[in-house]
C-alpha cells in the first residue's frame, strides 16, 4: 500500500473522502510522527524488521574508538542506522573468523600490564555513542548485530512509495486519522476511537511478529552460575 493511500484512507475515517481539507500536505506531518512512534514501539519489542548486521569493519591497528564519524584516514564507522548494539564479533583483519565480544561498562584495567596492546580486543565499552576497544597490535575486522533505525522523514513526493514494513498500514492510517482529529478537529472523543483502533491494530502486527519468535530458543546461565563456579582462596 503507497503512503498516498493510507493518507487517503485517513481522510476518509474523517469523512472527506473528497479530501478537501484533510489534503496530503496536511495530513503529512501526522504520518511523519505516527512513523517517529512506530519505529520506536518495534525498536522497543525487538520486532525482527528492525535487526540488521553491519558489514566489515576495519579498525587498524592501535585504534580505541569507532564512531559514526571517521576520525582516522581508511578507518570503519558505525552503521548510520544504528539505535542499538545487541553483539559485537571480531576477527584478525581478512580471516573472516568472528568471535563474540564481552560488553563492559567500563575498560578499567586491573592487573599488572593491562594497559599494553592486546592481540585481540575481547571487551568493548559504549561510550559517548562510540564503541571503545583495548588497543591491539593488530589490525581487527569487527561485525555488529544491532536494531537499526526504520524510517526517514517523508516529504510530498515520497507519497507514492509503498510502505514495505508489513502489517503496519492499518496502524498508520487510523492513528494519522486520530491525531489529525485530536490536534487539527480538537475533537478528543473521535481521536480516542480511532486512537483506539490504531492500538488494536498495532497489537495484531506486533502478536504475529512475536508468535513467529517464539520457535527461537534461547539459552540462558543459571541464576548466580558465576558464583557457584568460582573457588576463592583466602
Amino acid at each position: 500500500m503507497t503512503y498516498d493511500t493510507i493518507l487517503s484512507l485517513s481522510a476518509s475515517l474523517l469523512n472527506d473522502g473528497a479530501r478537501d481539507v484533510y489534503t496530503n500536505t496536511v495530513q503529512l506531518p501526522y504520518l511523519n510522527i505516527a512513523r517517529m512512534e512506530l519505529e520506536e514501539i518495534f525498536e522497543l519489542n525487538n520486532i525482527p524488521v528492525t535487526n540488521a548486521t553491519s558489514g566489515i569493519i576495519e579498525v587498524p591497528q592501535g585504534q580505541t574508538h569507532i564512531g559514526f564519524e571517521q576520525e582516522v584516514v581508511d578507518y570503519g564507522v558505525l552503521p548510520g542506522d544504528l539505535v542499538e548494539i545487541q553483539q559485537l564479533f571480531e576477527s584478525y583483519s581478512g580471516q573472516n573468523n568472528f568471535i563474540p565480544m564481552t560488553r563492559k561498562e567500563t575498560l578499567i584495567p586491573y592487573q599488572p600490564g593491562s594497559d599494553l596492546e592486546v592481540s585481540y580486543f575481547r571487551i568493548w565499552m559504549w561510550q559517548k555513542q562510540k564503541i571503545v576497544v583495548p588497543a591491539a597490535v593488530n589490525d581487527i575486522d569487527l561485525k555488529i548485530d544491532y536494531i537499526r533505525k526504520l524510517f526517514t522523514f517523508l516529504s510530498v513526493d515520497d507519497l507514492e512509495d509503498e510502505n514495505n514494513i508489513i502489517n503496519t498500514s492499518t496502524f498508520f492510517f487510523q492513528h494519522v486519522a486520530g491525531l489529525c482529529a485530536r490536534f487539527i478537529d480538537h475533537d478528543d472523543a473521535r481521536a480516542d476511537s480511532l486512537d483506539g483502533m490504531a492500538g488494536s491494530s498495532l497489537q495484531r502486527s506486533l502478536g504475529i511478529s512475536i508468535k513467529a519468535k517464539q520457535p527461537i530458543m534461547t539459552r540462558r546461565r543459571p541464576f548466580r552460575a558465576n558464583f557457584k563456579t568460582r573457588r576463592n582462596i583466602y
